[in-house]
């Protein structure tokens, strides 16, 4: 059963965090065994999987928090007529 009382930042964190680690796991195969002409663009690549992923879970949960989101502004209304989701 899923946890109904996940904050936002949460939410981005446990989405976040294995795609970045899984990237990483790979752009840094690509560092070390790669040749020298595929080295620069996986270090680059590296550089930025770092940088995105701290942007996803530091600067943009403290922009949901400043913002007062709550998780029931990220919820996809019902529709008339249907039946309320558990």
């Amino acid at each position: 059963m899923a946890r109904t009382d996940v904050s936002p930042a949460e939410a981005t964190t446990a989405r976040r965090a294995p795609g970045a680690l899984a990237a990483a796991g790979v752009l840094l195969a690509l560092l070390v065994a790669g040749g020298e002409t595929i080295r620069g663009f996986a270090a680059a690549l590296c550089i930025g999987v770092v940088v995105g992923t701290y942007s996803s879970l530091y600067v943009a949960s403290n922009v949901l928090v400043l913002m007062k989101v709550s998780r029931e502004d990220l919820l996809v209304p019902a529709r008339e007529g249907e039946p309320d989701r558990p």
